[in-house]
């Protein structure tokens, strides 16, 4: 799932759309975001990651992977409109189903594997930022590096020997919507979906969490 020139040529697209929509914005009302609302965000998610890959046993027509992960994630308010996110994710536990129909379905289960997960996105918020809900739609990258082994814990009818690539990088495109909710000036409640695109594996995911906001 490595970046080509396509998938480049689009990523700089959407962002030049968000930065251009909140120059718009920002022209319309013709003042700079004092400094105490240019804040930085940190916080902790719980993240479910669902991935639909090709084929990787055989008589199976689909593999669905699950990734339970925990996050810490660091966001910095850079206009009224604008803010960029990353976060630093670990997976808890990984799911792997594969089967022809629901009552020939094989689930091989792994703790912890050996992951780190760090997206970059852009992100362009729709609502004034008075209101304490603030929906916001991003684009931006995913870097991973991936050195698992998966430890079986449960399966019924799985493969004697089940093995992930070792050391692995990739870089991703992702696209992410989501809104924030202020409890009060510091305290704020996150959720967001996520869409990883690929040639051959696709990611849906899913987040909620919880931040404190600087100063």
């Amino acid at each position: 799932m490595l970046l080509n020139k396509r998938k480049i040529t689009q990523l700089a697209s959407v962002i030049s759309a968000l930065i251009l929509l909140s120059l718009c914005a920002s022209g319309k009302t013709k003042h700079k975001l004092p400094k105490s609302k240019q804040s930085i965000s940190i916080g902790i998610k719980a993240v479910e990651d669902v991935s639909f890959k090709p084929n990787q046993y055989p008589n199976t027509n689909k593999h669905i992977q699950t990734n339970l992960n925990k996050s810490l994630a660091i966001k910095k308010k850079i206009t009224s409109r604008l803010s960029v996110e990353t976060d630093f994710t670990e997976p808890l536990l990984k799911i792997n189903t594969s089967g022809n129909n629901l009552n020939d379905t094989k689930n091989i289960f792994s703790l912890k594997p050996n992951q780190l997960t760090i997206p970059l996105t852009l992100q362009y918020y729709l609502l004034h930022t008075k209101t304490k809900l603030h929906p916001y739609c991003g684009a931006g990258i995913q870097y991973q590096y991936k050195n698992e082994v998966n430890q079986p814990l449960a399966s019924e009818s799985s493969p004697q020997s089940i093995n992930d690539q070792k050391g692995t990088k990739s870089i991703s495109i992702i696209f992410t919507q989501g809104m924030t909710f202020e409890v009060n000036t510091k305290i704020q409640i996150n959720q967001s979906f996520h869409f990883i695109p690929g040639n051959s594996e696709k990611t849906l995911g899913f987040d909620v969490g919880i931040g404190y906001k600087f100063p």
